[in-house]
């Protein structure tokens, strides 16, 4: 199964902390619990790392900012958008 992005907007972005949250579409991401159970996971607010915005120069979004990004849950159930967070309208770095 191919991975497939999903449109957002970032909901809270704090640069001196460097992360944020984005709103997106409601997902539902399977992960594996630490005893080795399969459990799904329904949420539409994903963590992002300022490290993840995929862009030139200094690295930032603004709060309302629409994004694309791949929606995934860790070992644990969090919810995170993956790298990388793409700014709609910004340049891609190749």
């Amino acid at each position: 199964m191919e991975d497939e992005y999903v449109s957002g907007t970032v909901d809270w972005f704090d640069p001196k902390k460097g992360y944020g949250f984005i709103n997106g579409p409601l997902c539902n991401a399977t992960f594996m619990t630490d005893d080795g159970k399969m459990e799904v996971f329904k949420g539409t607010t994903f963590y992002f790392h300022y490290s993840w915005i995929d862009m030139e120069g200094y690295k930032t979004l603004a709060n309302g900012q629409a994004v694309e990004f791949l929606p995934i849950a860790t070992a644990k159930g969090n919810r995170m958008g993956a790298n990388p967070v793409i700014p709609i309208g910004v340049s891609i770095t190749e």
